[in-house]
């Protein structure tokens, strides 16, 4: 009698309406897009973005493993993500169209792991940092689509750098900080290099995992 019932009943197929997997460990994953309408967010290998009028999700994927760092240009018309990898193998950072959500560009140039990126002003590169297996700071031109140059990130009586962040307003500066680290580059884009000089924090000894730049790039805080 049971199993006439259940073969009486028509079972409809579930349909998935949203997936959201934000664990909190890609640090400032989470992004709203100046359209007021998307929120763009790290999902293991893949970059979700999620329609907040329509409640409707689109995965974009192109990497070869998890994502660590993740990113929206100002204008909302850029994003840029980077992974993670095993030991001995290169990590991935690549440039995406948000509205054709399509990848433009990509690099492999960071070691086992691509620690944090973010865009300068106007758009007009791409920075990103590698963890402490890593240790460089590379410059990518967006019109260009090549990377420019590559730096060491730290002196040797520095710790490890661990978020990069760009000025409002000038494209050719940005921020490092870490562990026992701040430092201030200026990027060279003739001669393909990039000046940095570090900040004298005096006696203080500082771990920062965060950096914000005022709207006029008077102050910066940690």
């Amino acid at each position: 009698m049971t199993e006439a019932v259940q073969n009486d009943v028509e079972v409809e197929k579930l349909n998935c309406r949203a997936i959201f997997g934000i664990n909190g460990k890609v640090n400032f994953g989470l992004h709203l897009h100046p359209d007021g309408r998307h929120m763009i967010f790290p999902l293991g290998m893949k970059i979700g973005i999620d329609d907040i009028k329509t409640s409707t999700q689109e995965f974009i994927a192109g990497h070869t493993n998890n994502l660590s760092c993740l990113d929206l240009s100002r204008s909302g018309k850029y994003m840029a993500s980077g992974q993670i990898n095993h030991m001995g193998f290169p990590a991935y950072v690549i440039l995406w169209d948000f509205d054709k959500r399509r990848e433009l560009a990509r690099h492999d140039l960071h070691k086992v792991r691509a620690q944090s990126v973010c865009f300068t002003a106007r758009d007009k590169y791409v920075i990103s940092i590698g963890g402490r297996d890593d240790g460089s700071v590379i410059v990518f031109d967006i019109e260009t689509r090549t990377p420019i140059c590559r730096s060491v990130a730290s002196r040797g009586i520095n710790g490890n750098p661990e978020v990069v962040n760009a000025l409002n307003n000038n494209p050719s500066f940005f921020v490092t900080a870490g562990d026992r680290h701040l430092r201030l580059w200026s990027i060279q884009r003739e001669m393909k290099k990039v000046n940095v000089q570090d900040i004298f924090m005096g006696k203080q000894q500082r771990r920062m995992c965060c950096v914000g730049i005022y709207r006029g790039d008077e102050y910066a805080y940690m």
